[in-house]
């Protein structure tokens, strides 16, 4: 599991790794947020690692094809699905999307997989 095994390093990471590992990887520098950093690489593909007392890392893509295949993975190697829910947010343009998200867990982690009705599909990982 390639993405899995490599947002549990993400997880891991202080500040100065995670950009090292982002730019390493061909990713560029989108902005920084609230105890977070966001890389971007393509229309479509970033990932964010967020510190502090709510740790996490986050990827977005807008590959359906890479999304189901994480999704069939992690249900694979244990990750048992718990619950799931929908919501409404407006982005900060003002645009109203529409989500399902899914949480899954395996002993102290948590994956939380969102499709949203823009095409994107979002995989957090943290820890319980």
């Amino acid at each position: 599991l390639p993405i899995l095994n490599e947002m549990m390093k993400i997880y891991e990471m202080n500040m100065d790794q995670f950009e090292t590992f982002s730019l390493g990887k061909g990713y560029h520098f989108v902005e920084a947020r609230e105890s977070g950093f966001v890389y971007g690489k393509d229309f479509g593909k970033y990932i964010s690692k967020y510190f502090g007392d709510n740790k996490y890392v986050h990827q977005q893509t807008s590959n359906v094809n890479e999304y189901l295949k994480f999704k069939n993975q992690i249900q694979n190697i244990g990750f048992v699905f718990k619950e799931s829910k929908s919501f409404e947010k407006t982005s900060k343009k003002g645009v109203l999307y529409k989500s399902l998200t899914k949480n899954y867990i395996k002993g102290k982690w948590q994956i939380i997989l969102s499709s949203v009705e823009n095409g994107q599909f979002d995989i957090i990982l943290n820890q319980q």
